[in-house]
């Protein structure tokens, strides 16, 4: 038997449906992905939403910083058309709360992927009181691209279930982040990482501390190839039903 490989829905669907966003992670639950991954930002007024960007103009086309903006006001952007299209219109940014009311109403048990965008300690702190909240610290996986995020998180945490970036990818490094992250996270191709041998080798020294590897992006046959060929144990995809399909067609996925 194949060495068997997660999926996780990148943002939801964002290759083809508004990414961190109600619809796009619906339908990611609808295909029944492993993992569903989304990006926390907190507002002016302590509230957590998602969107991958502190500035709201790639995804609205509008001007603003979410840590600057009010609950309200982000709610009042249009998260859909200026990426996707006029079938998008009206397509609203969702809070962590109700990302999760939807996660947690789906007919199985995915886990999540949750990265902390704002790397201000109250932030970390209000997302795993959410994360309690729904009783879902079991079935979550807290994903940082700063170092200091992770560390205050072990610190304070223990159990929780961390996911790093390779070195030259993280801010604030700190090297004793690979001793407890569960799992780093690579790109199949970064310029800060050198060639494929190059980044082979160093999937090689962090499985050798007992992390998993999660590869990204693998949207078609050959991104999904050079991932498992690179010895991913987890596949994030842009269009997980693209992934899941491959995977099972070539036995990496009962």
């Amino acid at each position: 038997m194949k060495k068997q490989i997660t999926v996780t829905a990148h943002r939801g669907c964002k290759g083809y449906i508004p990414e961190n966003t109600l619809p796009s992670f619906a339908e990611a639950l609808k295909l029944k992905a492993d993992w569903i991954e989304y990006d926390v930002h907190m507002t002016l007024d302590g509230e957590l939403v998602l969107m991958h960007d502190s500035l709201v103009a790639r995804t609205t086309g509008q001007k603003g910083s979410i840590d600057f903006m009010t609950l309200a006001e982000v709610k009042a952007l249009d998260a859909g058309e200026t990426i996707y299209g006029e079938e998008w219109r009206g397509t609203r940014v969702p809070t962590m709360r109700e990302m999760l009311e939807l996660f947690c109403a789906a007919d199985y048990k995915p886990d999540q992927v949750v990265e902390i965008k704002d790397f201000r300690a109250v932030v970390a702190d209000k997302v795993v009181e959410m994360i309690d909240e729904f009783g879902l610290r079991e079935r979550t996986i807290i994903e940082c691209g700063d170092a200091q995020v992770l560390m205050y998180l072990h610190k304070k945490h223990p159990d929780l279930r961390l996911l790093a970036f390779p070195a030259p990818l993280m801010k604030r490094l700190d090297p004793d982040i690979y001793e407890f992250t569960h799992a780093v996270a690579f790109p199949r191709k970064h310029p800060k990482l050198g060639d494929e041998e190059n980044i082979r080798a160093m999937i090689a020294e962090y499985r050798a501390k007992g992390a998993q590897i999660y590869l990204f992006s693998g949207d078609n046959a050959e991104e999904i190839e050079c991932c498992i060929a690179m010895g991913a144990d987890n596949i994030t995809s842009n269009y997980p039903a693209v992934c899941i399909d491959y995977l099972r067609e070539h036995g990496y996925r009962a």
